[in-house]
Order: structure tokens, then sequence, then C-alpha cells
């Protein structure tokens, strides 16, 4: 369920989030989210523009490691947004390869929609046509 709120289902045993303070100033974070599984992590961080290049990144995703390695996962994501040039290049730095991207859309209900000529037909589909639908859904799903 996607309205579900992921902070206050986590399990209160593990550690999710590392924080990095100057001081008192929280200048880097890294969570760790389990949508899918306990053994499939996804991880989102940031590091303060002033403080980038200072390793701040590096070590809160050594840190991080430590815990994926307790926890025995088997599948860990960094998510980062596309446009982030110094999330591609910290990635690049760490020599993570690049798996794959994802899009989201918005509804902009104020906003006039322009009518399309409808194009996509709806058919019904035979039993012999599962196992293509199935292979189908797993490659664009996972």
């Amino acid at each position: 369920d996607l309205h579900i709120n992921f902070l206050t289902a986590r399990n209160n045993e593990e550690v999710y989030d590392f924080l990095f303070y100057d001081n008192t100033q929280l200048i880097g974070a890294l969570s760790m989210y389990d949508f899918e599984r306990p053994t499939k992590l996804e991880l989102i961080g940031f590091v303060h523009p002033n403080y980038r290049k200072q390793h701040i990144g590096t070590t809160l995703l050594q840190t991080a490691m430590k815990e994926i390695r307790i926890r025995e996962a088997d599948e860990v994501l960094l998510i980062m947004n596309g446009d982030s040039a110094s999330g591609k290049e910290f990635a690049k730095h760490m020599k993570l390869p690049y798996l794959h991207s994802e899009y989201s859309m918005e509804f902009k209900a104020k906003e006039v929609q322009k009518s399309t000529k409808n194009t996509i037909q709806l058919t019904l589909t035979s039993t012999e046509s599962l196992l293509d639908l199935i292979e189908l859904s797993s490659q664009a799903f996972g």
C-alpha cells in the first residue's frame, strides 16, 4: 500500500538512519528503506553542498554497509535524483554501477488537458497468452 507511513512502520530493533553532524548542524544523512522485502534495501542520502568532497557521503555509505551486512541484504539500491550531478559523481567515485531509471508523472487537475485521438484498443485475451503476459509483466515490473 503506497499510503503506509514507512517511518512509523519500521522495525524499532534495526537502524535505518545515519546522520552526520558538524557540531550541532546536520550536514549529511543516509536513510535505508525496505519497501518490498527485508533483504532488499533502498538508500537515499544527501550531503550539504558546502560539505561535499570531504568523504562525508563515503563515511555514511560505509557505515550503512555495516548494517546492511548484519541484515544479510541481497540487494541494495542507491536512489538519486536523475538531475543530480553531484549524486552521479558520487556514484561514479564509489564505482557503483548504473542499473535503471524510474520516472514519475504528475497530473495537474487545474491545467486543461489536451484531448487526443483514442488510439488504444482493449481486447480480451485467451488463456494461451497468459504465459506471454506473465513474462512481459515480469520484465516490466520485476
